[in-house]
């Protein structure tokens, strides 16, 4: 087989591998995202760079852009239920939200050191930390 044959059947094959990807990065954020979270197979969030927090109700074919209220890394995210999640970020960033991710509010973590990971085990069933 010659070697324009054999080049024009690899650059076939790679665009027959590529078709079956849909490049979402960066799109809606344009920067690098650190954690994803979903809590169910629809329902899930993503925390990044610049304090970008998107959130996706059709198992991740869309994602829309939250505003975090934040321009340092966020790290890690963590929700319970649809309505309450928390967030950990660079120099101790803490957030929390009660309503789905519409608003999200600080909690003073107690410390200045990068907050790389948040999780929870108890239910929500009481007012947010003050």
């Amino acid at each position: 087989m010659s070697a324009r044959k054999t080049l024009f059947l690899v650059l076939i094959a790679i665009n027959i591998l590529n078709a079956q990807w849909l490049w979402q990065n960066p799109a809606p954020v344009g920067s690098h995202l650190n954690d994803v979270y979903f809590i169910d197979s629809l329902q899930g969030w993503a925390v990044g760079y610049s304090g970008a927090v998107v959130r996706t109700t059709d198992g991740g074919e869309t994602w829309v852009q939250q505003q975090s209220g934040k321009s340092l890394s966020l790290y890690s995210v963590f929700f319970t239920d649809s309505k309450h999640g928390w967030i950990s970020g660079d120099k101790g960033t803490l957030l929390y939200t009660t309503n789905g991710s519409r608003n999200w509010d600080s909690v003073n973590s107690g410390t200045e050191v990068k907050l790389s990971s948040v999780w929870s085990s108890i239910e929500p069933s009481c007012s947010a930390p003050t």
